[in-house]
């Protein structure tokens, strides 16, 4: 008797530990391929679809084990730290594991493309980081730089130029204001030309997006803006630059009231 409560107590100690060591791992392996790319230690693919992704595998096999070990506390009584850490190893574990579901979610319901602009027609041009032009004049008018929905359709055609009738220096003005309390970074400005150019950082990964914005007096007196947003890396944005775009038109038409 006192031979098999030993052994039950052993069980669920094996189970508890075995979650927090395999949740350890996962997180320094998730950590591992984000300090990697960051600084350059470790390339994208190697950081994303290995590090990362058995970074999340783990983090499964820790909620897993996290049951088995929780199953095993309904069944005998435990310690108070076994039991703090099941709940901790279940909670971080979980944490990870739904925010890359939620990231492969956005993966396949945004259009596939990085390169979202208000005007495809006259094109605006990077100044700062002249290489993210590269792409939209290589795949001009090809179907690289379209999405099928039912049938070919430029991608986010509802996001469009914002048409003003207001002062094109006080736009541009306006217009700076917006993108500072974006907290983007400003690397470019032509007043004359009506341009402003900077560049957004994600958190985790540093994957840098350029930023553009066009401001612009036509024949009617109507003043145009126009804006793009391109990534440097990848194929798929997850909606982030159109996002932007909305985001930025939304808080200059406020701002101009």
């Amino acid at each position: 008797m006192h031979h098999t409560f030993d052994k039950k107590r052993h069980t669920i100690n094996l189970f508890t530990y075995l979650a927090f060591i395999v949740m350890i791992c996962s997180v320094g392996l998730i950590l591992s391929g984000v300090v990697g790319y960051r600084y350059g230690i470790t390339d994208l693919k190697t950081s994303l679809l290995v590090l990362t992704k058995y970074g999340v595998y783990g983090s499964i096999l820790a909620i897993i084990f996290s049951f088995m070990a929780f199953g095993s506390v309904l069944r005998k009584d435990v310690n108070i730290i076994s039991l703090f850490l099941i709940f901790f190893t279940g909670i971080i574990s979980v944490i990870l594991v739904f925010n890359f579901y939620n990231y492969n979610m956005s993966l396949k319901s945004n259009p596939f493309i990085n390169d979202i602009s208000t005007d495809y027609t006259n094109n605006l041009e990077f100044n700062y980081h002249e290489k993210a032009n590269d792409s939209y004049e290589k795949n001009k008018g090809s179907i690289q730089s379209l999405q099928s929905f039912g049938g070919f359709k430029q991608p986010y055609i509802y996001i469009t130029p914002l048409l003003l009738e207001k002062n094109k220096d006080l736009v541009y003005e306006k217009s700076l204001e917006v993108i500072n309390s974006m907290d983007l970074k400003i690397v470019f400005v032509d007043n004359k030309k009506g341009i402003i150019e900077a560049t957004d950082t994600s958190f985790w990964y540093g994957f840098v997006d350029d930023f553009i914005v066009r401001v612009e007096t036509l024949t009617s007196g109507v003043t145009k803006i126009d804006v793009r947003s391109a990534s440097r890396k990848g194929k798929s944005d997850f909606g982030v630059n159109a996002q932007r775009i909305k985001t930025f038109m939304a808080l200059l038409k406020d701002s101009l009231g």
